[in-house]
């Protein structure tokens, strides 16, 4: 594997044979996103030698996505820029990064009054609110009070499950994570993998063939918190020595490495390498 940052493409001119995965345009500038742009049309002249995922431009961002399957009834939340937020808010809510995946900034916040008193604390110690986003809360817990978050992934056509996480809080990241409620449950998701078509049908409509979404789900329908186009998948997800977790990771390893020789194995790797310089626009 290669790491090409974005601003060392225009010095480049022999491109190998191989998967490229275009990530974290979030985070580009203007000037590297369009670099990226004439990359990504320069490879597709190259099939059977080359094969992208993710247009750098084409696709929804976090706001867009996250607004796009709220109008189309899959999650039952709604986001708002936090510049442009307006009576119809609906509370609590919470505030996070447009460009971020730390999680939320905040608690829940639970009128519009204790929501403007904690955005002008963030502004004064220096976030800037065209970054931010304030996102309704929607209740996604069990009977039992347990917030569950599932993390898939996707790899062209195919959707890998990823990762379970379990908790009494409802941000379900990581730190938060008790392995003795998840139990033997996310063994017999990873196996199973319910909910399959809704997660890829989410990716298309964020038109983006490449990375991993965290979603919960509620009354048998997923409710998407984000992708991330450049999620780790290395062995952090599975750490602590316990039984589930390396029965876990004896399943969802293989899973996510077919994916990937699938993908790579439609290519003419011993080919020549492209050879071309995409130049200034």
């Amino acid at each position: 594997m290669q790491v090409v940052l974005y601003a060392e493409i225009e010095a480049r001119t022999v491109w190998p044979c191989g998967l490229y995965l275009f990530t974290d345009m979030e985070r580009a500038n203007e000037a590297e996103c369009e670099g990226a742009r004439r990359l990504h049309e320069k490879l597709q002249q190259f099939p059977g030698r080359v094969l992208t995922l993710n247009h750098p431009i084409d696709h929804l961002k976090r706001f867009e996505l996250l607004r796009k399957l709220c109008e189309l009834g899959v999650n039952d939340f709604n986001v708002y820029r936090a510049s442009e937020i307006d009576e119809s808010l609906r509370y609590p809510a919470f505030l996070r990064y447009t460009d971020k995946h730390i999680g939320p900034l905040t608690g829940l916040l639970h009128s519009r009054a204790e929501l403007e008193d904690t955005l002008a604390e963030l502004v004064a110690k220096g976030h800037r609110i065209a970054r931010l986003l304030a996102v309704e809360f929607t209740d996604t817990s069990d009977s039992q009070g347990v917030f569950w978050k599932f993390g898939a992934f996707r790899f062209g056509p195919h959707a890998v499950p990823g990762h379970v996480f379990a908790s009494t809080q409802w941000n379900a990241k990581r730190e938060f994570d008790r392995r003795d409620l998840v139990g033997g449950r996310e063994v017999e998701w990873l196996r199973d993998f319910p909910c399959r078509d809704q997660v890829m049908a989410a990716f298309e409509t964020a038109q983006l063939e490449y990375g991993r979404m965290d979603y919960a789900v509620k009354d048998g329908r997923i409710q998407v918190w984000e992708i991330n186009d450049n999620p780790s998948m290395g062995a952090t997800f599975f750490k602590r020595r316990l039984f589930s977790r390396r029965e876990a990771r004896r399943i969802a390893r293989p899973k996510r490495k077919a994916a990937f020789q699938d993908l790579v194995g439609r290519l003419d790797l011993r080919a020549p390498p492209p050879e071309f310089q995409i130049g200034r626009a």
